[in-house]
């Protein structure tokens, strides 16, 4: 258990909140009000397709940075702009 500071709420005062880790994920208990809340989970499920459309995003930089540096370069980038010109008629 510690104690953790997560931020101001809608009437400006600091909420404080006590964070257990638990089978499930992360129990967060307000400390002012006492509610538990268990709906971590949901915030960890997010966090992870995140982090997925990050490593996907990556992928295509790096595809398209092995395109974009290889010699035929120059060749590809006159076939894409008759492809947007609507003559890819090769």
């Amino acid at each position: 258990n510690f104690v953790f500071v997560v931020g101001k709420d809608q009437a400006g005062a600091t909420e404080v909140a006590r964070l257990d880790r638990t089978h499930e994920g992360i129990r967060v208990t307000d400390l002012a009000t006492g509610d538990v809340h268990e709906d971590r989970a949901r915030l960890e499920e997010r966090v992870g397709q995140i982090r997925h459309l990050l490593e996907t995003m990556d992928l295509l930089f790096d595809a398209f940075g092995k395109v974009r540096l290889a010699e035929t370069w120059n060749k590809d980038l006159s076939r894409i702009r008759k492809w947007l010109k609507g003559n890819d008629e090769d």
